[in-house]
């Protein structure tokens, strides 16, 4: 085969490499938008053991609302079309093709450079599939050079040479003129067909990912928290291993009709993840009795005393039990309905009337309020993992959020 026949094989295996790995990133931005399960197939964590959702999800990967993986199917399109050109015009119009692509290409490649930088330099999630296609993409250009067989000075001047064909200042034919152009216009237009279709496309899928339950936000939403310190004691509240890998910290309130629901589901994490997770229960009573933060009576009635009692429960190592209890029935806020909950949690009566009355379990419970309000909690439940606030109080996302820890640290 010979040497050029050769290159420009190779130059054609590049694009179609630049294209094909464009066309996965840009399809997995797309389902990305979706609800798509984190632990699926994903090309990146495969290859390299790293994924590039974070990446293609973060706004450095989108320009004018179109992601930077279709600007890549539009760039080696274009690409591609001018080498088809090239090779199969023949020498009539080959050396304005390679022309037109070396110029597209040096465009490409200071692209290539600068979002590269942005990956390296930590401004945005490191997409190892992104840098194979800026390699390509440089490759590509040397690639289209040795084909061209230009110097520098060459391609720099071909845009003055154009410029005086247009003009008729170059003593060449008109007609020939023209025929070449239909070649840069029908490159032009193809790429234009392939760009509207990227923005058609990502128009959709954006519209679609709208209210949608989306995993790759949940983390995003949630690696954007700034992580606070969350201390635990070994007398909270537990479920799960004491050595576990991660704490689910959960600010609740026993009269909050949310913390009710959320703890019938919360209970699935230490099962979900029984070596991995523990959920500790912080108390946080919107109450204005006990809570700085609740500025008028009413709302959460008595939930101040609730928490006390719970605590007492505590201290008999019977505070899951009073917990179950207390959540899953209705219960009358008042002493007597708390005793009642206390009897059917198995209690000592008598001690736990003495400890829910006492000066050290009202410091217990407002130690967990003082620390809400530092965290600058105004609402129940409230939930901590690694020291970040997870917004989204569903156990599905808190799942998604372990998982990934979990991931992360194998």
């Amino acid at each position: 085969m010979k040497r050029g026949v050769l290159m420009r094989v190779i130059g054609l295996v590049l694009i179609v490499s630049g294209l094909v790995v464009s066309g996965y990133l840009l399809f997995r931005t797309f389902t990305l938008l979706l609800n798509q399960d984190p632990d699926a197939f994903d090309v990146c964590s495969a290859v390299f053991g790293t994924g590039c959702d974070k990446t293609l999800l973060s706004a450095s990967s989108w320009f004018l609302r179109i992601p930077v993986a279709g600007w890549g199917v539009v760039y080696f399109g274009a690409l591609g079309g001018f080498l088809l050109l090239a090779m199969a015009m023949g020498d009539a119009f080959r050396r304005e093709a390679l022309l037109g692509a070396l110029w597209l290409g040096a465009a490409g490649v200071c692209g290539s450079i600068v979002l590269s930088a942005i990956l390296v330099g930590g401004w945005a999630p490191f997409c190892p599939l992104c840098m194979v296609v800026h390699g390509i993409n440089i490759l590509l250009f040397l690639s289209l050079k040795r084909i061209s067989g230009c110097t520098v000075g060459a391609v720099c001047a071909a845009p003055f040479h154009a410029a005086k064909a247009l003009l008729g200042r170059d003593g060449g034919s008109r007609a020939e003129l023209r025929w070449k152009m239909v070649g840069f216009v029908v490159v032009g237009l193809t790429s234009l067909v392939v760009y509207q279709w990227v923005q058609v496309q990502s128009e959709r899928w954006l519209a679609r990912s709208k209210g949608l339950f989306n995993p790759h936000k949940i983390l995003s939403a949630y690696a954007a928290e700034p992580v606070e310190d969350v201390p635990v004691s070994a007398d909270d509240p537990r479920q799960g291993p004491e050595d576990a890998r991660i704490e689910v910290v959960v600010f609740t309130s026993f009269h909050c009709p949310g913390c009710r629901e959320f703890s019938k589901a919360a209970a699935t994490l230490t099962h979900r993840f029984p070596e991995d997770v523990a959920v500790v229960f912080k108390h946080f009573p919107l109450a204005k009795p006990c809570n700085p933060i609740v500025k008028r009576e009413g709302g959460e009635a008595r939930a101040c005393e609730t928490a006390c009692a719970a605590e007492a429960a505590r201290l008999q190592g019977k505070f899951w039990a009073y917990h179950d209890i207390l959540f899953g029935t209705y219960f009358a806020p008042d002493d007597e309905g708390l005793v009642t909950v206390a009897r059917e949690a198995g209690l000592d009566l008598a001690r736990f009337e003495a400890d829910r009355k006492s000066p050290e379990v009202a410091d217990s419970v407002r130690a967990d309020i003082d620390l809400g309000v530092r965290l600058g909690l105004t609402e129940t439940p409230a939930v901590f993992i690694a020291g970040r606030r997870v917004r989204a109080n569903s156990v599905a996302a808190i799942q998604v959020i372990l998982r990934d820890i979990l991931k992360a640290e194998e």
